[in-house]
């Protein structure tokens, strides 16, 4: 088979509030079959998991370093490295977690997260976010966008076929699910999942134009907005060196953040 393999993050932190594997597991995983590509485990910013800003940079730090971990645990079983995932949810946060990996030199696949529910246009929808993707990273550097809705193909195909390579989704299977509560034979599954490839080839071909550009990008503020912010910031750098864990800085912030309002507020 010809497949990729996904850490599930979204998964993960709906059901588990965290990965119930750790960095090893997952490698090992990885490491027992030859994907085409593995991505590197991830920590999703959907804003029913990560409702501001602080708890996103503190996310993005930790996608980083997970990065790392992946990265050092393949080379330690002779395999080759994952492929690297951008997090965020506002168009400037996916360019400063490709500008905190440590990538000398990008390679050729490179995935992007967070995208399932999220609106095609706007200042923060997926058009925005490529395009800010697009002009940050080096023109060899294709992209795998995860969980692509089916009205956003036919914008990938007309306007960003030189970077996006493929994506990928399971709404075929939930249609399958909704139908079929039980009795969900393979049989019944192959039929929801050719359906839902024809009716994408159907998107993509739909003609479609570009809104004007003031309505999909935001102004993209340059700093910390909250003094909530600055102690995320703070934390998410702690992260990145090593000072504390993620599952720490959670914490913290939520204690650290509490403080900083009240006294800011004084």
């Amino acid at each position: 088979l010809n497949c990729a393999l996904d850490s599930a993050g979204f998964c993960a932190t709906s059901i588990y509030r965290g990965f119930p594997w750790s960095v090893e597991q997952y490698v090992d995983l990885a490491a027992s079959f030859p994907f085409a590509w593995w991505a590197s485990m991830d920590l999703c910013n959907e804003p029913e998991v990560a409702h501001d800003k602080a708890t996103r940079m503190l996310r993005l730090a930790e996608t980083v370093r997970l990065y790392i971990s992946c990265c050092n645990a393949a080379a330690r079983r002779g395999i080759g490295p994952p492929t690297p995932v951008l997090q965020g949810f506002e168009p400037a946060e996916y360019v400063t977690c490709a500008r905190m990996l440590p990538i000398e030199s990008w390679p050729a696949l490179v995935g992007v997260g967070s995208m399932c529910r999220r609106n095609v246009h706007g200042p923060q929808g997926l058009l925005a976010v490529l395009e800010a993707l697009d002009a940050e990273l080096p023109s060899h550097v294709k992209l795998h966008v995860f969980g692509v809705k089916s009205g956003a193909l036919s914008y990938l195909a007309r306007f960003f076929s030189h970077r996006v390579e493929a994506t990928d989704s399971c709404a075929w299977d939930v249609a399958a699910r909704a139908e079929f509560r039980t009795g969900r034979t393979m049989e019944r599954r192959i039929a929801h999942m050719e359906r839902w490839r024809t009716g994408q080839s159907i998107q993509q071909r739909r003609q479609v134009e570009l809104p004007p550009k003031s309505e999909r990008q935001s102004g993209w503020p340059a700093g910390p907005a909250t003094v909530r912010d600055i102690v995320g910031e703070r934390l998410a750098n702690q992260i990145l060196d090593g000072v504390v864990t993620y599952n720490d800085a959670v914490g913290a912030l939520a204690v650290g953040g509490c403080w900083a309002q009240a006294f800011a507020a004084i």
